[in-house]
């Protein structure tokens, strides 16, 4: 298992916060998804899943991945 931390602008609130958990958890191999407002930024758990596709994943759910 790999963790990795990604930034990700424009969360504002809980409802952001849980979509773009969501959004990280719809790409394979992602095992845990857990964003922090105050943080600006996603800690994912995955199996070897594409980073290039996560930060897609946030980006079409409506969030700037960094």
């Amino acid at each position: 298992m790999t963790t990795t931390v990604i930034n990700v602008n424009g969360m504002k609130c809980m409802h952001c916060k849980k979509r773009v958990e969501d959004a990280c958890m719809s790409v394979q191999g992602v095992l845990n998804a857990s964003a922090s407002l105050e943080g600006s930024n996603v800690t994912i758990d995955h199996n070897n899943a594409d980073i290039s596709l996560i930060k897609k994943a946030i980006i079409k759910a409506g969030y700037d991945a960094e």
